[in-house]
């Protein structure tokens, strides 16, 4: 068996027991919460729609790509800059509705997700809110048995497991003000078996960050996420920091622990749209086969109005 087969067959093994694989890894995350927590829908003013690639580990055989388009928007949501006479009072709940696709290919294993989301934001001060969402969805795994090469002792059924179709549920919580965020999540709540090789494994996230004026021009956001896996015994701590300077332009850095350095960077085009890049430098013992981690992301900020500031504009 070539040695590019053998990579690959290792990277689905290790990426369909791995948390992160399983829920598709973006390092650009902290422009779409949405992805790992549902409460995080409807933060905004206006209709969000992102979209993201990633290749991941470059130069590597069967290695992951990832790709997502999301989107979500609040329904009736009254802002004092809406409307006056909620100014220095406390604002109205509102509802969400949204939904996001989103798929991965590793070695002979490809994953499409599709889901549906409600959340609802319930103000509990003047400057806090909390919002609760579910997400809702299917996901259908396929491997693709023309790319994997066992040999004659596997019966050709053995892989007929990893081709189904499963629900899955995810819902999270989230409290935010213009100055502070923070929130938790769990995705694949059902924990289901995926054949006899494998299962879909519940996931959890935390998440917390702030925003720090170092004067009227430059913004500087550090955030943590921790991610666990209690069926798989793993997890993952990020430590990351943005400094942006007005509404104009970002940068970035990030640490995931034993796995890479992040550097970021985003521009503001206009009001709505937004692009970012991130690169990856591996620090695993996967850095030996690749050369790091190009990733993509897009947003349009549709029926926005410039003079709202809504909490995510700070993060």
């Amino acid at each position: 068996m070539k040695k590019n087969l053998i990579i690959s067959i290792v990277l689905l093994a290790v990426g369909f027991s791995s948390f992160a694989q399983q829920q598709g890894q973006y390092s650009q995350y902290m422009l779409n919460y949405y992805l790992l927590n549902p409460g995080v829908a409807g933060t905004e003013d206006f209709l969000d729609i992102r979209t993201g690639f990633r290749n991941q580990w470059t130069g590597l055989s069967g290695a992951p790509k990832n790709f997502y388009v999301s989107g979500h928007a609040p329904l009736n949501k009254i802002h004092d800059r809406h409307d006056k006479k909620f100014h220095n009072k406390i604002g109205e709940a509102y509802h969400v509705l949204g939904g996001y696709v989103n798929g991965q290919t590793l070695g002979a294993l490809t994953t499409y997700n599709i889901y549906a989301t409600y959340a609802y934001h319930l103000p509990l001060t003047k400057k806090w809110t909390l919002s609760m969402g579910a997400s809702g969805g299917i996901i259908q795994y396929r491997l693709n048995p023309d790319k994997v090469d066992f040999g004659d002792n596997i019966p050709d059924n053995s892989l007929s497991g990893f081709n189904k179709i499963k629900p899955d549920l995810g819902i999270g919580v989230w409290l935010y003000s213009e100055k502070i965020f923070g929130g938790a999540s769990t995705m694949q709540i059902f924990d289901l078996r995926v054949g006899d090789n494998g299962n879909l494994a519940r996931h959890y996230y935390v998440t917390g960050g702030a925003k720090v004026n170092v004067n009227k021009e430059f913004k500087w956001i550090p955030s943590v996420m921790l991610r666990t896996n209690p069926t798989g015994g793993s997890y993952q701590v990020d430590i990351n920091n943005k400094i942006k300077y007005m509404n104009l332009f970002w940068v970035g850095a990030s640490y995931r622990h034993k796995d890479a350095v992040v550097a970021l960077a985003g521009v503001n085009i206009n009001d709505m749209v937004e692009i970012g890049y991130s690169y990856d430098a591996t620090t695993s013992k996967l850095r030996t086969y690749s050369s790091g981690t190009h990733e993509l992301m897009l947003a349009l900020k549709l029926n926005t109005q410039a003079d709202i500031h809504s909490p995510s504009d700070f993060w």
